[in-house]
């Protein structure tokens, strides 16, 4: 069943605002969901009520006979019918309303009697409104017409009020519908970008698990190659220490053989004195010259042994360290020309002794030692500290 055929002459009491509470609240709920329907029919009976109110006889409206019956009731006084549209219950403007109606088609019928008994004869007016009940009065009291006309005035605003904020309904809801449609399209849009990213993210989570495969076996081969080099570390490592506790052997042999080396080098030393000593006594041109301290310098004592046309060997003892920038120099006294000549400088050891060969010599008669600077000198400088004299 429409809308139309349910309610019917209800929207009329709806605009007029006598209807009863239930169905009232039956089509405001209509109203609320947005009933197209309902809400032309309500739109057109709240112009139907204002072109009511402006009209200057009731020939200008059709107001339908159950709705003018049921408005004459509501204002008669009779008691109400057993029916819904009964007055007890309705706003004190809605009552005014109805009243007004009446007192519209109550003014048109008056107007024809009066203008009837003048002997004019008026062309008939057609009009919609029954005949009254006998018990309605033809015309309303006097004070009653201002106050119903003030009324249906402010009514009149009300619903001029209503159809502008209709109106201006309609523009917010047309902007809503468009912001509606943009945001239709704007979901349309997301909807496709986002099956697009819904591709792409299954593309990547495709490429991300082979990706995935391709690691894991990276890393099992990454940790076959790291085992392989921890085992060729740990090889090197056992190399490392094998080399460098060879090394260490090495090293201790060197200082072994150096130590020994020395000792030999040492022994040579002592020997060598010996040897030449030795070679020295069995020369037959072998003279000896012993060596004393010079002016009583030092307690230093030594021998010079010449073999004539070969060689000079001095050994001294107990000589001490020379002073600092100081060095001792053998000095060799001829008898012919050069007659002092270098035999070279030399320092003793840690004992105070020194061993000091000259070649070549010949014709060697007296043998000193001084002190000289370092480098040693040309001709002697010092103090005497040795002296050897052929007798």
């Amino acid at each position: 069943m429409t809308c139309e055929r349910q309610f019917g002459e209800d929207y009329d009491l709806f605009a007029a605002g006598v209807l009863d509470a239930g169905s009232r609240a039956e089509i405001q709920s209509h109203l609320d969901a947005g009933c197209a329907a309902c809400i032309g029919a309500i739109r057109l009976s709240l112009a139907n009520w204002a072109a009511f109110g402006m009209a200057r006889t009731p020939a200008n409206i059709a107001v339908p006979a159950t709705l003018r019956k049921r408005i004459l009731l509501s204002v008669s006084g009779l008691p109400p019918a057993p029916a819904r549209w009964g007055v007890a219950g309705w706003p004190a403007w809605a009552q005014a309303f109805a009243a007004a109606a009446l007192i519209g088609a109550g003014a048109g019928a008056g107007w024809f009697s009066n203008a009837h008994r003048a002997g004019s004869s008026p062309a008939p007016v057609q009009t919609s409104v029954a005949r009254r009940p006998a018990d309605v009065p033809a015309t309303p009291p006097p004070d009653e017409i201002p106050r119903l006309t003030a009324r249906l005035d402010a009514e009149q605003k009300t619903a001029l009020a209503s159809r502008q904020s209709a109106a201006s309904d309609r523009h917010t809801l047309a902007a809503v519908q468009r912001d509606l449609a943009a945001a239709q399209q704007a979901s349309i849009a997301a909807s496709a970008s986002l099956a697009k990213a819904e591709s792409e993210l299954a593309d990547n989570r495709a490429q991300l698990a082979e990706a995935r495969a391709g690691q894991r076996k990276t890393e099992a081969a990454l940790t076959g190659t790291i085992a392989e080099r921890d085992r060729a570390l740990a090889e090197r490592n056992r190399e490392v220490d094998r080399e460098q506790r060879l090394s260490a052997l090495n090293r201790d042999l060197e200082n072994q053989v150096r130590r020994y080396k020395d000792a030999a080098d040492a022994r040579d030393a002592q020997l060598r004195p010996l040897m030449r000593l030795a070679a020295l006594v069995n020369s037959p041109s072998l003279r000896m010259l012993r060596l004393q301290g010079a002016e009583g310098r030092h307690p230093a004592t030594g021998n010079a042994f010449v073999v004539e046309g070969a060689s000079v060997t001095v050994y001294v003892a107990g000589l001490p360290a020379p002073a600092p920038g100081k060095t001792y120099q053998l000095w060799l006294i001829r008898k012919r020309s050069p007659a002092i000549v270098s035999g070279g400088i030399f320092k003793p050891d840690a004992q105070g002794s020194a061993v000091i060969q000259v070649d070549a010599a010949s014709a060697v008669g007296t043998v000193a030692v001084t002190e000289e600077p370092d480098g040693g000198s040309k001709t002697p400088t010092g103090p005497k500290l040795l002296i050897g004299v052929q007798s």
